[in-house]
């Protein structure tokens, strides 16, 4: 099974928009993987997070997470492929893409 949710060339990543706790960056120094691909909390948003009360529970024991990022997530379609990384400020997540970014170059002249 794959770890990933894709349609249509793109892969379901889930950011939490809301302030205070977030859902991809909380912690993530401390994880191994990258939970914002978690197969199971996409399809969970997809299918409109019913039972949300106990999938929180059962998730939260799963991943050893902290979910009150989880209330409301988001699921966000990035070409397969893109590189992106997801920032925060104050809980509030969002998706900053490499192309977003004036790269600078180190030069002698």
């Amino acid at each position: 099974m794959s770890k990933y949710v894709s349609e249509d060339g793109k892969v379901g990543v889930l950011v939490s928009p809301g302030y205070g706790g977030g859902w991809s960056t909380w912690d993530r120094e401390e994880r191994e993987e990258n939970i914002c691909f978690d197969w199971s909390v996409v399809k969970w948003v997809l299918e409109g997070m019913p039972d949300a009360k106990r999938f929180k529970l059962d998730t939260a024991e799963r991943l050893d997470v902290y979910v009150g990022g989880m209330d409301n997530l988001e699921i966000k379609w990035v070409d397969i492929g893109t590189k992106f990384r997801i920032e925060q400020y104050d809980g509030h997540e969002y998706i900053q893409f490499e192309d977003d970014y004036k790269w600078e170059t180190a030069t002698i002249t």
